[in-house]
This record gives structure tokens, sequence and C-alpha cells, in this order.
């Protein structure tokens, strides 16, 4: 989840250093393992609202060992910050990234990784939309073009599940079990980064300090979540918070929270068009993993959506809106 507000990379030089080239590997890689990890390491009994927690204060750990130990700049980083200026920043969007990080959780459950992750790519028809919306960001017609892809590869997938083949309550889980709540997800994806977007242009702020203050609210966030549901407290004063919560469990969590840190470092080093491209080398090697080691089929949908993703995310990245130029005045 992290926002890079560093310099980037520009996205028209040809030449990418060893250091970008090196965060893009790494950024494909998370991207790539993060669906199966999450899907072999997180208990479908494990309490979500905890996972969630536990992520959250795992990322702000995260951020500060790099704000304080690795820039050595907490004392820019800090300077002129209130509690009332990080409320209007980070407040809103911390909510929302909470709902949406619960509603993934209850998609990993379902669905396989290459799945997921193509369901996912839909956050960015959701973006578009709602920077549109909010700070009346055009799209190119190419863009759109790619938006209808991506969506009708979501619908492919969707009316084609792997459920169907299992019957008919097997369906009725994986659809409303892992398909709409990934697709819920990836809406509240694209609302928050258009208010995030929007607050950061408001609010200065590094991509460090503004993880930390997400974490920190989305935490609060999933606290008074438990306090106020009578059912989930209930669970835990019964089961214990970390119930079906081994060791293990920390290992996607780690993964996801350095995942947020080497976007900032790919947009820096590389720039925001190649962070894409990482991106579609993460979707591939999903699609391998998920079939060579988790022994999922590539079924004729996925072969379909597959390609039709691909394209549509290239042609997003690659052809975005350029306002006219207007011609000069003749008298």
């Amino acid at each position: 989840m992290g926002r890079a507000s560093q310099p980037s990379a520009s996205n028209s030089d040809d030449h990418i250093s060893r250091d970008g080239l090196f965060y893009m590997a790494l950024l494909a890689l998370q991207f790539g393992f993060q669906p199966i990890l999450n899907k072999e390491f997180l208990s479908r009994e494990a309490n979500k609202t905890v996972v969630v927690l536990v992520s959250e204060i795992t990322k702000f750990f995260v951020a500060a060992f790099i704000v304080y130990f690795i820039n050595g700049n907490a004392r820019t980083e800090f300077k002129g910050w209130t509690l009332r200026d990080s409320l209007k920043t980070a407040g809103l969007p911390a909510v929302i990234y909470s709902v949406q990080n619960i509603l993934m959780l209850t998609g990993y459950n379902q669905l396989d990784g290459l799945t997921l992750n193509l369901i996912n790519q839909t956050k960015t028809i959701f973006t578009a939309i709602a920077v549109y919306l909010v700070l009346n960001k055009k799209q190119s017609p190419a863009q759109c073009l790619a938006l209808v892809g991506m969506f009708g590869a979501s619908v492919l997938l969707a009316s084609s599940g792997s459920g169907k083949s299992q019957g008919a309550a097997e369906y009725h889980a994986w659809l409303f079990g892992g398909v709409i709540p990934v697709f819920a997800a990836s809406i509240l994806s694209g609302v928050a980064s258009a208010i995030t977007q929007r607050n950061l242009q408001r609010h200065n702020r590094s991509s460090y300090l503004f993880s930390m203050e997400l974490a920190v609210y989305s935490s609060i966030a999933m606290i008074a979540r438990v306090l106020v549901s009578g059912n989930e407290l209930s669970a835990i004063a019964v089961k214990g918070p970390f119930y079906s919560f081994p060791l293990t469990t920390m290992a996607p969590i780690l993964l996801q929270s350095c995942g947020g840190i080497i976007v900032g470092l790919v947009v820096k080093h590389a720039g925001g068009v190649r962070k894409g491209f990482s991106i579609l080398a993460g979707i591939l090697l999903t699609g391998l993993i998920d079939n060579v080691v988790a022994g999922n089929p590539l079924t004729t949908a996925k072969l379909l959506a597959l390609p039709l993703v691909l394209v549509s995310t290239y042609v997003h990245i690659t052809r975005p809106y350029r306002a006219p130029v207007e011609k000069p005045k003749t008298n």
C-alpha cells in the first residue's frame, strides 16, 4: 500500500539503472507470490480483523524503521505535522482500505492466485472512474478500450468459475465468497486511490509517513470494528485473538508490508509506467506458480482472460490521455 512521493524517474527515458531493474524484479516477485502465500498460510478459521490489524501494525513498523534508521530524516518527515491535518489526509482512506483488506482476505479463501490477481486488476477501472470524478483526470480512447477489456476479462472469469463443475453450492461459495468480495475490494481500492491522490496533492506527505498514518488509523478502525461487533468480540473471548494464527501467517503479512515500500522504490528508480510492467510480470508469474506448484489447471476462461488482462494493462499504462495542444491564434 505504498505511495511514492519521491521524485520519479522519467517515463520517457529508455535507460533503466541496475537499481531500477532490481526493484522491478522484486515487485514482480512480490506481486506474483502474494496470492500464493496468502492462500497457503492464511487460515480460513483465523479472525480476519486480527489478521488485518497485525498487518497494519507490521506496515507501521516497516515504514517507521525506514524513516528512522535507513533514511534518517525523521525530523524532516514530521516537520509541520498536525493531528488535524493527518486525519484530513489519511483518515477516510484508512477506513476504506481496512474494509478492502477484509474483503480481499475473504476472497483468498475461495479463489486461486491467478483468478484473484486477474479480477483484482479491475481496480484500474474503478480508479480511473473515481479519479475522473474526483480530480477530473481524463482517460484516452485507448485507455477506455483497455478498461473495457479488463471488465470483459472479469466477467469471463466470473461466468466460467471453477465452482460450476463442483455443484451449485460450491459455485455459490466461489462466486459470493470469492469473486464478489474481490470485485467489491477493487471498487473500494479505486475510490481510496482517488481520495488519496487528491489529499496528497493538498497536503505534502512522503510515502513512508503516509503509510504510517494509514496503518494507525486502519488499526483504530479494526479495533472499533471488534468492539461494536458482538459476535466477533465473543468469538475472540472464547477462542482468543490468535486462534488459527501460527507464526507462518506472518510470511504473507511481511511480504505485503514490504511490497508497499518496493512500489515506492520502483517509481523512484524506474518510473510509474514501468511499475505497470512489473505488475504484468507478476501476473504471469502467478499463473506459472498456480499451475506448476499449486496444480490449479489453466482453464479456457483463464487462457482467454490472461492475455486480455495483460494486453489491456499494457495499453492502459502506455497510452495515457494527452491534452490537445492549442494552436496559436493567427491575426
